[in-house]
């Protein structure tokens, strides 16, 4: 493939983009060689080519060894789990920024977690109501319990929680420090889950949303430096 040649001679193109060009897996793979000599392409856009997800690994292995770009359009080419996490990694240590079709791709977001999420996460995964998981503690139905019952209670209930989330999160429910934790003081707990996971989910949206703008970039297929920096 001679622009794989051109492309690990050339030093001064700043943008490639082989989006839709029927690049097949060998090609590819050229690139890929091309790109770990390369030292001076930002933008690389390969997307809606015939390219396989062997290929893809090796593409993306090339760009791991490539540290001036910083752009990676894979528009509706399959991705595996390996080469996303090599991406992720990517994305963290140098910004990187690879699209997919309408997504972007970032490091992965670490799931919270607090002894409230874990509560919240277990009563959704066993499909019970907060209520009934509550009232297993609350034993006389007086709608409050002691800390120590409700930490008492958790832990047999299987919920794997080490003893600081469960202090961290008794702490939190027990608003009027009574040592007491009421329905109500639960409740106010997974709700206040629900609005930050909404806000982690607002703010992904929006990083997103800015990250596809910035690679909304004008699409010439060759673009020099014109002053060979």
């Amino acid at each position: 493939m001679a622009l794989a040649d051109a492309l690990r001679l050339n030093q001064t193109l700043l943008e490639l983009d082989l989006s839709n060009n029927r690049i097949p897996d060998e090609g590819a793979r050229k690139l890929a060689k091309a790109l770990t000599k390369n030292r001076s392409l930002e933008i690389l856009k390969i997307g809606r080519n015939p390219i396989g997800m062997e290929a893809v690994e090796e593409l993306v292995k090339g760009v791991m060894a490539n540290q001036s770009l910083r752009v990676l359009g894979l528009e509706d080419l399959k991705i595996s789990a390996k080469t996303m996490k090599e991406i992720n990694e990517l994305h963290k240590l140098r910004g990187l920024l690879v699209e997919h079709g309408r997504l972007t791709f970032y490091e992965k977001v670490a799931e919270p977690n607090t002894g409230i999420d874990l509560v919240v996460k277990f009563v959704e995964e066993h499909r019970y109501r907060l209520i009934d998981l509550f009232f297993q503690f609350d034993k006389d139905k007086s709608g409050e319990v002691t800390c120590r019952e409700f930490k008492r209670g958790l832990k047999e209930s299987g919920l794997g929680m080490t003893d600081e989330q469960l202090n961290e999160m008794i702490d939190m429910l027990d608003v009027d420090g009574n040592g007491r934790i009421n329905y109500s003081e639960l409740c106010s707990g997974r709700q206040e889950v629900i609005l930050e996971k909404r806000r982690r989910v607002k703010s992904l949206r929006k990083k997103a949303a800015l990250d596809r703008e910035r690679m909304r970039l004008p699409s010439a297929f060759f673009k020099f430096d014109v002053t060979g920096k």
